[in-house]
């Protein structure tokens, strides 16, 4: 088999079985499967001044899906108190 110059999980784990003392390379192959997890993003949070909210809008307008157009009001009017 041609090999393509990466590392596959296999040869990851040799190294580490070599540098490492023994069960260290358990706990970095644990470490590495770990779900990152991220907070949802809030556009309102940006939507602080008249001109970032024109420009959002107007940018929001030029799409083609009328739904995104939509989903920019609803931010619009969640950042100004409204919803």
């Amino acid at each position: 088999m041609a090999r393509t110059g990466l590392c596959d999980e296999k040869d990851v784990v040799d190294v580490i079985a070599v540098r490492y003392p023994l069960g260290y390379a358990d706990e970095i192959m644990k470490a590495k499967k770990k779900k990152t997890t991220y907070k949802p993003f809030d556009a309102g949070a940006y939507l602080d001044n008249d001109a970032v909210i024109a420009e959002y809008l107007s940018a929001a307008a030029e799409d083609a899906n009328p739904e995104v157009f939509v989903a920019a009001l609803g931010n619009v009017a969640k950042a100004l108190g409204m919803a």
